[in-house]
């Protein structure tokens, strides 16, 4: 038989005991039952300055995570400006022999001396290239819709990231729609011109068969003699009405895309110049 069976079990030796109170609350039980009640004061001390400086170390890690994610997005802003920058500055200076061609068809509406056939079918052929400049946006996009904004310490940073977005958008719009100007009054004027003649002068047959999707040199599509299938008639198509309108429209449309990439542009520039300082603080 155990020498247990029937009895009791012996009380916890004395030796013992003291594991209990190596933890926080086993000290703050034993010290209670002591009634020792500046050890209680100490230990709640103790507890308290554990959370906080728990709390503390916790916001100071997520600071310095948000510090790193806006120095991202600020970095990647700046790229985007500096892109959108570019992308005006190249559409200016890309449109200046569109633009002289624009003008000079809707100047040759009111010149007593007609041009000669050939530089009005060049002035027509320029007039119908062109091509959309959008700015880059989205890191400030994502900033935005993402809620990410915050992360941006400063608050008119903060605020003309916003207004940024707003105009840029907006300048969006009303690049959309002078473009569809200039399309209309494009499809007009193809009514009393044949713009195929000057553009086939100035491309390379073999742009203009990679864009037939046949393989170069496989088309006889460029040899012999050609002709317009609608030859313009200078006196013709400067007396028209129709054929002015659509050139007054197309005067309309670059000058305000003109102006919309200068206003694109110099936001861009604005807003950079906003970023780098702040990056560089």
């Amino acid at each position: 038989m155990d020498e247990t069976d029937g009895h009791p079990p012996e009380p916890e030796a004395p030796a013992e005991r003291p594991r209990r109170a190596h933890t926080i609350l086993g000290r703050l039980s034993q010290a209670v039952r002591e009634q020792n009640w500046f050890a209680v004061a100490l230990e709640l001390v103790i507890v308290v300055l554990g959370v906080v400086i728990g709390f503390q170390i916790t916001a100071w890690g997520q600071a310095r995570s948000d510090a790193a994610r806006e120095a991202g997005y600020l970095e990647q802003i700046a790229s985007d400006l500096a892109e959108t920058e570019r992308v005006m500055a190249e559409g200016n200076l890309g449109a200046r022999d569109i633009e002289r061609a624009i003008y000079l068809l809707e100047r040759a509406f009111y010149t007593p001396e007609r041009p000669p056939r050939d530089s009005l079918l060049v002035w027509l052929g320029n007039a119908a290239f062109g091509a959309p400049r959008r700015p880059v946006l989205g890191t400030v996009e994502a900033l935005v819709s993402s809620g990410d904004l915050a992360l941006v310490r400063n608050d008119s940073l903060r605020s003309a990231l916003t207004q940024y977005l707003e105009d840029a958008r907006s300048e969006i719009d009303t690049q959309a729609r002078f473009e569809r100007t200039r399309a209309s009054a494009e499809e007009q004027l193809r009514r009393h011109a044949d713009f195929s003649v000057p553009i086939k002068a100035v491309l390379p047959p073999e742009h203009i068969e990679g864009a037939l999707g046949v393989p170069i040199g496989e088309t006889a599509y460029f040899d012999g003699p050609r002709r317009s299938p609608l030859p313009l008639n200078v006196d013709g198509f400067l007396s028209n009405g129709e054929a002015r309108h659509a050139v007054e429209q197309l005067v309309l449309g670059t000058q305000n895309l003109r102006r919309g990439r200068g206003r694109m542009l110099r936001d861009a520039t604005a807003l950079r110049a906003l970023v780098e300082a702040e990056r560089q603080d």
